[in-house]
């Protein structure tokens, strides 16, 4: 999208594993370590998907090295692992409604604000012992999704219709000429049995 930074992804999320039917079809069991790269990796739409679809049973250890020459879409992965790390289990579906919305109730922007002002403050070796390790950064990685913490703890609240952000979006994806190839590849990985809502 030019210039613009990519806020939502352009993909389904994937299993990246499916480990029932590679490593434990048959009932196999799998106790090594799996190590998963995820060069311009976007959201966490993949990690998320292949950590919901891992096999109860699965007990091996699973890294994922997430990469993106982006600082936004970085420096939402990790707001996003922060607050999952060390939400309480009430918790969850404001992470869900941070992640996923266009305006926010009051508390989750009031958690938001708590949560990047944290981070804004740490350095990324207080990151890896605030989450025991897992999540891990380079510094120089840090600084600079530091400065975009920075720029969105400084949004004002406004409380309001949710029109302004609809328009807004609307100018950038109309000035954006590769809008409409991306929204047909978008169309085009809906799996087929859910053609007709597309259709709508």
């Amino acid at each position: 999208m030019g210039d613009y930074p990519f806020h939502f992804s352009n993909s389904f999320a994937n299993d990246l594993l499916n480990l029932q039917s590679n490593e434990m079809k048959g009932g196999q069991s799998v106790l090594k370590s799996v190590n998963i790269l995820l060069p311009a990796c976007g959201d966490l739409r993949h990690v998320m998907k292949t950590v919901e679809s891992l096999p109860d049973d699965f007990n091996g250890s699973l890294k994922f090295v997430l990469n993106d020459i982006d600082p936004f879409p970085m420096a939402r992965n990790v707001l996003l692992l922060f607050l999952i790390s060390s939400c309480e289990a009430e918790e969850v579906s404001n992470v869900s409604t941070i992640w996923l919305s266009f305006q926010l109730p009051r508390k989750d922007y009031l958690l938001l604000q708590e949560t990047l002002s944290k981070l804004i403050v740490m350095n990324s070796l207080h990151l890896k012992m605030k989450t025991g390790g897992m999540i891990d950064v380079n510094e120089q990685s840090y600084k600079a999704m530091r400065e975009v913490w920075d720029g969105w703890r400084r949004y004002s609240c406004q409380i309001g219709t949710c029109a302004n952000i609809f328009e807004e979006r609307k100018a950038i994806f109309d000035y954006d000429p590769m809008v409409s190839v991306g929204l047909q590849g978008l169309l085009h990985d809906v799996p087929q049995q859910h053609d007709s809502s597309v259709e709508k």
